[in-house]
């Protein structure tokens, strides 16, 4: 089997995600006061943290360490519903010895070509590109094929 999730409602537009791996999630689609993430929303943050995740762990394997790291994605949606992503950006910024930054950008092209599932589902109904800074530097940047 693959992977499992549940979504139990509470009251109006929240819901209790839970991971198959047992994690908790709020979702509320209430656009003032929610209690939880939007849905759509969540497909970034799956998408900056699937691409994260491996670009630390290459970044390792390397053998070079970074002092710090974030992602940080952004998506464009249809104007009529349902309302899709067109096209998502994504930032890759690490800041470390400058010595590392080719590493850097080896590590994000790798996640991004080959390695992160999600990148690899929504290159199929969205323009996906991203940029990579090291250091606050811009060093590279990829539009979509």
């Amino acid at each position: 089997m693959g992977e499992q999730a549940l979504a139990v409602w509470e009251q109006g537009l929240r819901f209790d995600g839970q991971s198959g791996s047992g994690h908790q999630v709020a979702m509320d689609g209430a656009l003032e006061d929610g209690k939880g993430a939007r849905p759509k929303e969540l497909i970034l943050v799956a998408l900056a943290g699937c691409t994260g995740m491996d670009v630390a762990a290459i970044m390792q394997k390397m053998g070079k360490t970074m002092a710090r790291f974030e992602m940080s994605a952004e998506g464009d949606v249809t104007e009529s519903h349902p309302r899709v992503f067109t096209a998502i950006r994504l930032r890759y910024r690490g800041t470390g010895e400058d010595g590392a930054a080719a590493n850097f950008v080896r590590a994000a092209e790798l996640s991004f070509t080959t390695y992160c599932p999600v990148a690899a589902m929504l290159k199929q109904v969205a323009e996906v590109s991203y940029e990579v800074y090291w250091n606050d530097r811009l060093i590279a940047s990829v539009p979509t094929a």
